[in-house]
């Protein structure tokens, strides 16, 4: 309503920011879904040109535009192949798996990244995953994580989908990323890597991470998008929302959530 009379609207940005489901969103709320629908897709590029799209109320004289997703190539998925990409990007909502942790451990995703927890202020913080339900996850110590990544990655840990495709990707690099979280009762900051998706975290006072991906992939912090823990907890070694023959190593054992606090 606040936008007629003031000209055409145009919906830029990155690919898969999700500007097409917006847009479908819009015409569902203004009750004309069905009619110049944009195209959905997990994959990059589906929008090929410069779309007008009818149906949204606007005013008179005035047209709808969806565009061609913006490449970034700080986002991990642009050195992805068509497969890889199809399953990191969600196709369904985001389930957080909740990991209690402290200064020694360390979270794999899938063989795409590693999250390494240098120090915190207890013996244990809380971090949150938000991935793909296709991203496998492992929990474990850090001591020994290159020997399990090797005998894993492409395999239980994936994607990628094969040990001969993940030792083609770039080679990881290591950034250190400080946060500073206000409490224990829920996640206050996150840790974004471009692309897969984020780690919430839960803790009070200062923790230090060293998050190892592939080089240019671009490595955020900022306030925490959701702040709740999941249910139940994850324990040490695979955690996968795949079915049990989709995922060697089986899911994840749960833990029910405990008091929270400082470990």
């Amino acid at each position: 309503r606040a936008h007629r009379g003031r000209g055409d609207l145009w919906v830029v940005g990155a690919q898969n920011a999700g500007k097409s489901s917006l847009i479908s969103a819009m015409k569902k709320l203004a009750g004309t879904s069905g009619k110049g629908e944009p195209t959905v897709a997990p994959v990059p590029g589906t929008t090929l040109g410069l779309l007008n799209v009818p149906g949204l109320p606007l005013g008179p004289k005035h047209r709808a535009f969806d565009t061609p997703g913006v490449p970034h190539a700080y986002q991990l998925t642009s050195l992805l192949g068509l497969d890889e990409i199809k399953a990191v990007l969600p196709s369904k909502r985001l389930k957080g798996r909740t990991f209690r942790l402290g200064a020694g451990s360390t979270l794999l995703l899938g063989g795409l990244a590693r999250v390494d927890v240098l120090d915190a202020p207890s013996s244990s913080i809380y971090l949150t995953v938000f991935v793909s339900h296709n991203v496998n996850l492992h929990m474990g110590k850090t001591e020994g994580v290159e020997e399990r990544l090797q005998r894993h990655a492409g395999v239980a840990l994936s994607p990628p989908y094969s040990p001969e495709r993940f030792q083609e990707l770039p080679q990881w690099e290591a950034r250190e990323v400080p946060v500073q979280g206000t409490g224990w009762e829920k996640s206050t900051k996150d840790i974004a890597i471009a692309g897969l998706g984020w780690i919430a975290v839960g803790v009070s006072g200062r923790a230090d991470f060293r998050i190892w991906t592939y080089p240019g992939v671009a490595i955020t912090s900022h306030d925490a998008l959701i702040g709740d823990y999941a249910e139940q907890f994850e324990r040490p070694g695979f955690s996968s929302l795949l079915p049990k023959t989709a995922a060697k190593g089986g899911p994840g054992q749960k833990v029910g959530v405990a008091a929270l606090g400082p470990g």
